[in-house]
Order: structure tokens, then sequence, then C-alpha cells
């Protein structure tokens, strides 16, 4: 795992994991971030997510780049707005990037967690890990830090949720923050709009809350064949929209997902 600084392009940090891990763990399958940056998620082969936390001082620097005063050195003056007589002392203009320079980051071990139910897919959020897992086939919610009960982990089984078919497993899931909306693609090829309640969900015979429910949904995707399998949905916020990749190599695109949202409110 590599972390990059944009401006100056310089690596910042690398962690190299080691022969006993990946024999302990398994190979790396997917990195996960967290919306603030401070925790990163690999996801393994063999159903393991290890947490590292990164560390950096917004004011420290390894690296800055200082030029002394020397005529070989280019220096042009800064526009100066004033009158006659009134000049601006030269002063070096730093390039893109230059000025800044390099941070001071650092990675560190937090945690390794394990999945015994198998792992299809996951998104780290900015409160907890949303994990799907494959036997049984259900959704974990793994928060970072525990609740004032002292729980740190709550699962509800696709077997519960009306809203979803029977006997599928969730198989890719992407997240949007600005729309706080999550799409679930399920193994039978279907889209789903998904909201997660942290309050739960009334009960269907006496309209209490059920903390159990951790999510509501809709299908806004149901194929007529194995050619339109969703195989991955994005959300763009701006207008307002999903786009559903399907199985025959089509791309189609979904303006209802404000009439979506209506139905979770």
């Amino acid at each position: 795992m590599t972390v990059w600084q944009a401006k100056p392009t310089v690596v910042l940090a690398v962690v190299v994991r080691s022969e006993a891990s990946l024999k302990s763990y398994g190979s790396n399958v997917d990195l996960l971030l967290r919306p603030d940056s401070a925790i990163f998620v690999v996801h393994t082969t063999s159903g393991f997510l290890i947490t590292y936390s990164l560390a950096t001082d917004p004011e420290s620097r390894v690296y800055k780049p200082h030029f002394l005063s020397h005529t070989n050195i280019q220096r042009r003056k800064q526009s100066h707005w004033g009158g006659p007589g009134h000049v601006a002392p030269e002063q070096i203009m730093w390039g893109p990037g230059e000025g800044p320079g390099v941070r001071d980051v650092s990675v560190r071990f937090r945690m390794v967690i394990k999945v015994d139910a198998g792992i299809e897919s996951a998104l780290a959020l900015d409160e907890e890990l949303v994990v799907a897992t494959r036997k049984p086939a259900a959704v974990q919610c793994i928060r970072w830090t525990p609740d004032s009960s002292g729980s740190q982990t709550s699962t509800e089984l696709l077997s519960r949720m009306a809203w979803v078919d029977k006997k599928v497993t969730i198989t890719e899931m992407t997240h949007d923050r600005p729309m706080n909306l999550s799409t679930w693609i399920t193994s039978d090829g279907k889209a789903y709009a998904v909201q997660r309640t942290p309050n739960g969900q009334p009960n269907g015979e006496n309209g209490e809350l059920d903390p159990k429910k951790l999510f509501k949904g809709h299908c806004f995707h149901n194929p007529q064949g194995e050619n339109g399998h969703a195989k991955r949905a994005v959300i763009n916020a701006r207008f307002s929209l999903i786009a559903v990749g399907c199985a025959d190599g089509s791309i189609q695109v979904d303006f209802g997902v404000s009439g979506h949202l209506k139905l979770f409110s």
C-alpha cells in the first residue's frame, strides 16, 4: 500500500505486508478508505479486514525547498499596485506544488478483523464498516468505535429484509456520501437503492421501531434476462441519477433517484 501526495508528486508512506502476513491472512483483494482518510482497510482473500491508521501533522514537513540568494537563481517581480516609486521587492515565485513541500505522514497498523461468514463486498463509511457476507447472506455494520452500550457490531440477514428477494447474496456495493445513498447489486442481477437506518425501522405488527432492521431500500433495476443482469452501479449526486452497467455491456441510466428517496422518507 502506497500513500501519495499530488503536489509535488511524491510517495509519503509505504506499507509492505510480510510473507507471514500473506500466509496468515491472504493476499490483498481491495483497499477501502474512510471518508476522512484517517483509516485504511485492506480486504484479503481469506476473509480478513486489516486496518491501518494514517497519522499526519499539517505543520510538519520532511522536505521543503529553500533557495539561497544567488545571482544564478531566476527571480520574478510580483505585481504591485501603487503610485510611482512604490515598487515591490523582488521575491521568488513558487511554481505549482513547490511551496508547501512534502508532508510528514506515517501509516500504523491498527487491528485485524476476521469475518467468518466470508466477504462479498465492503464499504468504509464515516461511522462504520459495512460488510456484505456470503454464508449466511447478511450485512454487518462494524463501528470504528463501540457505541454507548459497548457494542461494536450489528447484523441483519438478507432473508429478513422484506424488500430483497430471497436466496440471494450481495455481490457489490457502492456509496455516495452527498446523497447518503448506497447501491447494492445482488446475485440475481437486481440493483437496489439503499439507505442506512441507525434507529431501526417500524415493526409491521405494532409500529414500534425495530433496532434490528438496519436498512431500507428499493429495487430500481429488475432485469428480464441474464444479459440485463446488473454488474456495477454508480451514483451521480449532481444530476440525481444512477448508472447501471449490465452483463451485455450496456449502461442503463435511472433518473428516478429523487423518487426513490421520497419512498425512504
